[in-house]
């Protein structure tokens, strides 16, 4: 689907869901009042429009203004007599509305920006004003309000600037927003304009989940949008799934569906042309020559730049397979000047954008009085100043506070590097013991031990410790020493906790990383062995665990030991 089927699919769709809401809401208007026609609004200067609208409600001002532009008669009275009065339901804006008026501002910012996008070309401007109304539409989400053109509106803007992902994403948000309100039932036309722009976009992927959750939505199961979206589903999953026959079926009996009261012969163009390029991709040619020339006998009198575009582009596609190649060739040069055109006019909006973002910047700029706003501006900066003040002050206190500390862990690095020394330099190297005979008879622990027996026993265990190089096994345990020792090893564990205040693990880490130490201090500093090596010497199979072990128990690094060795030197 191009953007000018888009655009007229996306002004429909906004008419008919207004029209609904119009109906709606008509009895809720002021009694007693009625607001002028269109033909007696052109007739009325600016100031007796304001005059008029003075004393409104803003319900009333919004249905003066909605009835205008969306059921004027465009060969009478153009569109643009409804703008004045719209410009004044946004000043109303700019005063404390309550909550109800503040609902029908969701609903006349949305129909204003339709206005900006589909008049005036003008999607800059209707920007703000669609983020305001999903603003409002998300803070009264519990209370049902809902205002579907809002969505389909973003959507648009998004993509005639080609961001197709957040087009889609905003049309899906739109879809899961109407499905938890109190009318889910208008989810279907949203719905029905996001598989026509994944369609367009090639982006069907994207929409697979919101699929499914239309086929499981009992609200969404009657009337005739209902089986246009069901047999437009149909038909796209067919697709993707390569049956192309049943997709071509689903999308023209798509078109049976369509009774919309304005402008039916979009919907039907669009279907057709949406069916002949699944045609084109079966090459089924002549069926699909078939519904092109019907698509463009509806499409008819919309010649606008952006409704041909499609058509063209399938043409193209068409006129190639039936080896039709100066034809295609012509179809082809048209979409890429339509395409360069578009985007030359919208250069040239962007400039006028400009021009009327100073209109909408006074509707926000009214909010506030020119002398407030000054004072404002002046206590901001007080607070600005005070505060580059105290985060100045605060800075250089951290960074001094961040030097001490520095300062002050490298003393503690160096008087723990002097102690690992001095104890190193003070405990002899490790020498072999001898082995315990054999016949020696293994010490039971008594009854009751005192701590005489467990004090002696720590020593022949630290002596055994400081002589044994079988502590730097990996395997090495306290059932080891205890054969070694002949002691049995719960006695063993009961003298090392009593005397060492710790367990055997940690008793046993202080020894192999004290030997680890060694070995760093003594290593000749050009040919020094590697962290790895000096850690499976010592007994651990992983650089990891010793590391985490040389800090515990030294509380300085591998890096930081090193460093302070280098230093000494």
């Amino acid at each position: 689907m191009s953007r000018g089927l888009w655009h007229k699919l996306v002004r429909g769709t906004i008419v008919l869901i207004w029209v609904l809401a119009f109906v709606t809401a008509a009895g809720a208007s002021a009694p007693g009042r009625v607001n002028p026609d269109a033909e007696a609004t052109r007739n009325m200067s600016v100031e007796e429009i304001t005059r008029t609208a003075r004393d409104m409600p803003v319900l009333q001002l919004k249905q003066w203004a909605d009835s205008i532009y969306f059921r004027t008669d465009l060969k009478t009275y153009p569109r643009s007599v409804a703008e004045p009065i719209y410009k004044l339901l946004m000043h109303r804006a700019t005063r404390d509305l309550t909550p109800d008026e503040e609902k029908v501002m969701a609903g006349g910012y949305s129909n204003y920006s339709t206005y900006l996008i589909f008049e005036r070309n003008n999607p800059v401007q209707a920007y703000p004003l669609l983020k305001r109304s999903l603003e409002i539409m998300d803070k009264y989400k519990d209370e049902g309000l809902l205002v579907v053109g809002a969505f389909t509106n973003m959507a648009h803007i998004y993509a005639n600037f080609n961001d197709t992902v957040k087009a889609i994403e905003h049309l899906k948000a739109g879809f899961d927003y109407a499905l938890g309100s109190s009318t889910p039932e208008r989810a279907g036309y949203i719905y029905a304009q996001l598989l026509l722009m994944a369609c367009e976009f090639d982006r069907l992927p994207e929409i697979r989940e919101t699929m499914h959750r239309f086929r499981a939505e009992k609200s969404l199961q009657k009337g005739q949008l209902y089986e246009y979206n069901l047999e437009l589903t149909n038909g796209i999953e067919a697709y993707m799934a390569g049956r192309y026959d049943e997709a071509i079926q689903s999308i023209e009996h798509a078109g049976t569906h369509i009774n919309a009261s304005y402008d039916p012969e979009i919907y039907i163009s669009m279907t057709l042309l949406m069916a002949a390029d699944v045609a084109l991709r079966a090459q089924k040619t002549q069926l699909a020559g078939t519904l092109i020339d019907s698509a463009a006998y509806h499409l008819g009198g919309y010649h606008e730049l952006n409704g041909r575009y499609f058509l063209d582009r399938i043409q193209a596609q068409y006129y190639r397979q039936t080896g039709q190649t100066d034809k295609a060739k012509e179809c082809e040069i048209r979409t890429l000047v339509m395409r360069d055109s578009l985007y030359n006019a919208r250069n040239m909006t962007v400039i006028s954008d400009l021009e009327q973002d100073l209109i909408t910047s006074r509707y926000n700029t009214e909010l506030r009085e020119s002398q407030l706003q000054q004072e404002v501006l002046r206590e901001k900066n007080t607070r600005q100043m005070a505060l580059i003040l105290v985060m100045g002050i605060s800075s250089l206190i951290i960074i001094t506070l961040l030097l001490f500390l520095l300062y002050k862990r490298r003393k503690l690095n160096e008087c723990r590097y002097d102690l690992i020394v001095k104890d190193i330099k003070d405990t002899p190297s490790p020498t072999p013991e001898p082995p315990v005979p054999a016949d020696v008879t293994p010490t039971t622990p008594s009854a009751k031990e005192d701590d005489g027996t467990l004090l002696e026993l720590h020593g022949r265990i630290q002596s055994y410790m400081a002589s044994c190089p079988d502590i730097y096994s990996p395997g090495f345990s306290i059932d080891d020493m205890s054969q070694a020792l002949q002691v049995p090893s719960k006695q063993l564990s009961r003298a090392i906790n009593l005397h060492a205040g710790k367990n055997f693990s940690l008793f046993l880490s202080d020894y192999r990383i004290r030997e680890a130490c060694r070995i760093l201090l003594n290593a000749d500093p050009d040919n020094r062995p590697t962290i790895e090596a000096v850690a499976e010497k010592v007994g651990y199979r992983s650089r990891s665990h010793f590391s985490r072990t040389f800090k515990s128990v030294t509380g300085l690094t591998t890096t930081d030991f090193l460093r302070q060795t280098q230093r000494h030197r």
